[in-house]
């Protein structure tokens, strides 16, 4: 049986060090048929949101690893290496966007308050 999977996926500089713009960040969004309009950006890290169609989490996670590599490798952008990953089903992604006061988890206001909040915690975490 085919799940929805929303997965968030993490990504940090790799060896080389060489940076992600926000402007390659938002190309490889577009690059990506199943990433939602959600990236966080910050100088040493990046977060992508996508949401696929899939039997099981493993099976999810290994769909968004190929399309974000695949992604990365079109681009010719920075290989950065993925540092969290995380699985979640509609239904608990919908729970989580509740718990955190923001909204009902299906209009375009809550995945704006999402990215605004997340950019804030980022840059929180990242600063200190």
């Amino acid at each position: 049986r085919m799940n929805e999977w929303i997965v968030l996926m993490e990504a940090s500089p790799g060896h080389d060090g060489l940076r992600l713009d926000r402007r390659m960040l938002q190309q490889l969004l577009r690059a990506m048929p199943n990433a939602l309009p959600v990236a966080l950006h910050h100088p040493d890290r990046y977060a992508v949101q996508l949401q696929v169609t899939a039997p099981s989490p493993v099976h999810a996670l290994s769909s968004v690893f190929t399309e974000w590599s695949e992604a990365v490798d079109g681009l010719g952008a920075p290989v950065w290496d993925v540092v969290r990953a995380e699985v979640l089903t509609r239904v608990e992604f919908e729970r989580d966007c509740q718990v955190e006061g923001l909204g009902d988890g299906g209009n375009d206001g809550m995945q704006e308050e999402t990215e605004r909040t997340k950019e804030t915690e980022l840059a929180d975490k990242f600063s200190s």
